[in-house]
């Protein structure tokens, strides 16, 4: 699981320090270019379902949401499943803040729609808690029933929400679209940590069950 913090935060760190500094003037002036012209074509429904979507993001809601869905797998006796949300956002949360630091990048040169978070741009963390709470239930749902109709609705779903909040969060100001890919490749990472240290318990435990 650290060696997965330290990739991700390794890679992240990488290409927010390449897009602001070398690249600043070439995919950083398109950043600008597109916040810009959402900046100018805003209005009142935009406006009210990229809050909408923001506040799904938020991390009060994120936090709901993963208890809600901790506890329902909990209840079905699935505790591995429950243990790899919580390790996914845990590593989304300890990834995006070393790296959002590290890199230091301003938010988007435009007027912000609504209150701005106290951190900087780079990665942008409503994208990547997105995926990693709505991707690890989806992850949770394939592996608890084998019908295809919940399965692909909980992948419909994950997919749905990532890029609404994603064009939201561009949208409101509050990043660039880079920031949001930056966002998704840290959410695709956390799952990806958190299955992977499932795994790994699951052969220890199977491990330790052979030598008993």
């Amino acid at each position: 699981m650290f060696i997965g913090y330290l990739i991700l935060t390794a890679v992240l760190v990488a290409g927010g320090l390449a897009i602001t500094h070398p690249l600043r003037h070439s995919v950083g002036a398109w950043d600008e270019h597109v916040n810009s012209w959402f900046a100018r074509h805003r209005d009142s429904a935009g406006n009210r379902l990229s809050g909408d979507f923001t506040f799904l993001a938020d991390t009060h809601s994120i936090v709901v949401v993963a208890a809600l869905a901790a506890v329902i797998t909990l209840l079905l006796r699935r505790a591995r499943l429950a243990v790899m949300l919580l390790v996914a956002l845990a590593t989304e949360l300890t990834v995006f803040l070393t790296v959002n630091y590290a890199v230091g990048r301003p938010r988007p040169h435009v007027s912000h729609l609504g209150s701005t978070p106290s951190t900087y741009s780079w990665p942008s963390g409503h994208v990547a808690a997105t995926l990693a709470l709505y991707g690890g239930i989806a992850l949770i749902m394939a592996a608890i029933t084998v019908r295809p109709v919940p399965r692909a609705a909980a992948w419909l779903v994950a997919a749905f929400l990532v890029v609404c909040v994603a064009l939201s969060r561009v949208y409101k100001g509050e990043h660039h679209p880079t920031d949001a890919l930056a966002g998704l490749l840290l959410g695709v990472g956390a799952l990806w940590v958190a299955t992977r240290a499932i795994r790994a318990w699951q052969s220890a435990a199977g491990r330790a069950g052979r030598q008993g």
